[in-house]
């Protein structure tokens, strides 16, 4: 997080962030209200440590992943996990909080009372929506294994124009489902894990055929152990801040312009504050910079002529760790 007077500082040493505007991402919003969790359940940080201030962000932020990740990312997965682009690692990385804290509720009370909220909120969304959506993903493999896929690899076609999908994060994608919905579903018993009494069978053989699928195919040369843990936060024109509704228009001297061209200079185009719906599409309807707000997003394989690219980081080592931990929960179902 930086603000204006910081950019203006160090933006000729190369330290400022992308187009000078703070950016919000699920993801990093998941593993915030992870970490802090995770601090005050384990005793690193005390309770009078979440002053009013704290609490009410953290409850903020648990509201908009909640949001997101029961509303389909607002239809704009490209924007909302700007720099964590896979839909079920955001999952996975939501149901862990969602662990810790039944596991400890399970035990004692939660050391503060905004929690017990946190994670009846979280329950529900990751019971109901978030399982929903994994579900519907499931891809059912001709030796009975269940698979899921994500967009690494899927864009291509052969020259009679059939897709081809070399599903370089297909082995990655299944093992956040499964250790998604083993968080979801299981509760800690000792040094087992047990099925919540109300989980649905489906949820079960989804489990234990993604389980068959990974250790059919984990070691296998036939598909890539790649993902996209991480991402450059453009990903293409359409993503780019500069044609959506602002409310922030400024060089860094402070010096406002409008938007009817585009400025010189270092500047920033951003929101400040909140809006009503109202008042939201009505700058949604306008042009910005003489280009209409893109609203829909076509996945990052569009048919077609690309509107850009983006790098993204890959990781042989985080795919197999992700497939052990897996197997290791699995094993631990009783």
């Amino acid at each position: 997080i930086q603000n204006v007077d910081e950019a203006m500082a160090l933006s000729d040493k190369g330290v400022a962030m992308p187009f000078f505007v703070n950016n919000v991402d699920v993801t990093v919003a998941a593993n915030t209200v992870n970490g802090l969790t995770s601090a005050l359940l384990s005793g690193l940080f005390k309770p009078s440590d979440f002053d009013s201030d704290i609490q009410h962000i953290y409850k903020d932020t648990v509201d908009l992943i909640i949001y997101e990740i029961t509303g389909n990312f607002s239809s704009r997965r490209d924007l909302a996990l700007t720099y964590y682009p896979s839909k079920l690692e955001c999952f996975w990385f939501t149901s862990r909080t969602l662990t810790i804290l039944r596991d400890f509720y399970k035990k004692a009370p939660l050391p503060l009372k905004m929690l017990e909220d946190v994670l009846q909120k979280l329950e529900g969304a990751m019971r109901n929506k978030v399982t929903a959506d994994i579900l519907q993903e499931a891809i059912k493999s001709a030796d009975g294994g269940i698979y899921f896929d994500d967009f690494l690899g899927d864009g291509d076609f052969d020259i009679k124009g059939n897709a081809i999908k070399y599903a370089e994060d297909r082995l990655f994608t299944t093992s956040m489902a499964v250790n998604t919905l083993i968080n979801i579903w299981t509760s800690t018993e000792g040094d087992t894990l047990a099925f919540l009494n109300n989980t649905p069978s489906s949820v079960n053989e989804t489990i234990q055929q993604s389980v068959k699928w990974l250790n059919d195919n984990i070691l296998g040369t036939h598909l890539k152990p790649w993902n996209a843990f991480f991402s450059g936060s453009g990903k293409g024109q359409a993503s780019l801040p500069f044609w959506y509704p602002a409310n922030r228009k400024e060089y860094l001297n402070g010096t406002s312009f409008n938007d009817d061209m585009f400025p010189d200079g270092l500047f920033l185009v951003g929101f400040e504050g909140t809006l009503s719906d109202e008042q939201y599409n009505i700058l949604l309807s306008q042009r910005h910079f003489g280009e209409k707000t893109p609203i829909d997003f076509p996945g990052f394989n569009p048919r077609g002529s690309p509107t850009g690219f983006f790098p993204f980081w890959s990781s042989d080592a985080y795919t197999y760790s992700t497939t052990m931990l897996a197997f290791a929960k699995y094993l631990k179902i009783k």
